[in-house]
């Protein structure tokens, strides 16, 4: 009966499909930017009287290191939004990943009410920057599945539409395109419909969340390019180039942090871009988050790292008095130091170290949590 086996050959030997590479949630690069903006913010919110201008607020036309802060952390945001939207598409259907990311934005803009509201001492409904954040955030989540092409067109028109916007439309009782500290059209809208509506600062939000969806353009990128040489390069030098044009788009119009000018955006979210290139290089290998620890434990909790410093001066710093005289504790804090031939900066030293700490706690103690019961 050989030839029956003959007849019929053997069966092509089965070979199992071929799984997909696991997405990677989070990655050393991206942590490191977000951590070392919360650490700058808690230095600039903290420094001395005697602080150099850099770690101040810019004048009109000029942005210094403490205005190119809060749009790192915002791109940063935006990466780790766009690197959590890919992995969710494995794992999750989009509702499910949505509802989650409208609970953050939730939390944010939930918090900017308390926090705003305890600064003031009564309840306070505006749009402050943890407010204008949690928008930003929920607004990109919409978008961070969809093609990082389309993502960066609309991230550049919402810059265009918005300077068009500014020049074109002038203010009252001058000429067309005026654009200057004391007279701008954003000014100019802001105070006269958005303020009385509780709405101030409202087209910031542009400019906020342009500079997020750049951010989940480099978030894409992460998922394209796996070497961290190519990736790094990759995205510092877009973030130069953006930074230029920035810089080219302020002979025309100024970059202010004051109104979020498209230029400013620009230019802030490219600098941030380049920083993150070199934070790639730097620290997205196997081990990176040893190296890179010290800062990017800050990045456990943004809400917490931004919410959590603010809430403490409102409501202990600027409350609570010292044991002998009538200075309230932070004032009376600063002062001892002070008298006492301390350096000044000592009691900045203080208030990050006291917050690092407490990140590091949060750290471990998430980590333990998520090795305990399996979680991502």
């Amino acid at each position: 009966m050989a030839y029956i086996a003959d007849a019929y050959p053997a069966p092509n030997p089965v070979v199992a499909p071929k799984t997909p590479p696991p997405v990677k949630v989070r990655f050393a690069s991206i942590d490191a930017l977000k951590g070392l903006a919360i650490l700058a913010l808690w230095i600039v919110n903290s420094a001395p009287t005697t602080a150099p201008d850099w770690l101040r607020p810019g004048h009109w036309g000029h942005p210094t290191f403490a205005d190119m802060i809060f749009p790192a952390l915002i791109l940063g945001i935006g990466a780790g939004l766009a690197v959590y939207a890919e992995f969710s598409k494995t794992t999750t259907h989009f509702g499910t990943y949505f509802l989650r990311c409208a609970s953050r934005a939730f939390w944010l803009i939930l918090f900017g009410v308390i926090v705003a509201s305890a600064i003031a001492r009564r309840p306070v409904l505006g749009l402050g920057a943890l407010q204008l954040l949690g928008l930003a955030y929920l607004i990109n989540a919409l978008l961070a599945r969809t093609h990082l092409i389309f993502r960066g067109f609309v991230a550049e028109g919402m810059l265009l539409a918005f300077y068009a916007w500014v020049r074109l439309t002038p203010v009252p009782n001058t000429l067309p395109g005026t654009f200057d500290e004391h007279s701008n059209i954003i000014r100019y809208v802001n105070d006269l419909t958005l303020a009385p509506q509780g709405l101030s600062g409202l087209f910031a939000l542009i400019s906020i969340t342009s500079i997020m969806m750049m951010g989940t353009v480099a978030g894409s990128v992460y998922q394209m390019e796996d070497n961290r040489f190519k990736r790094g390069i990759i995205i510092a030098l877009t973030g130069a180039t953006l930074a230029f044009f920035g810089w080219l788009w302020s002979l025309d119009l100024a970059m202010t942090a004051t109104w979020w000018t498209s230029s400013y955006a620009l230019f802030a979210a490219g600098i941030a871009g380049a920083v993150l290139g070199l934070f790639i290089i730097a620290f997205d290998f196997d081990d990176g988050h040893k190296f890179s620890y010290p800062i990017m434990v800050t990045s456990t909790c943004v809400l917490l790292g931004l919410a959590g410093p603010p809430l403490l001066k409102a409501l202990v710093l600027d409350n609570w008095r010292m044991p002998v005289g009538d200075e309230n504790l932070g004032k009376g804090l600063q002062q001892l130091v002070t008298q006492h031939g301390t350096y000044p900066w000592m009691y900045t030293l203080a208030i990050v170290l006291f917050w690092w700490f407490v990140m590091v706690i949060a750290y471990h103690r998430r980590k333990w949590v998520k090795e305990k019961y399996g979680l991502d």
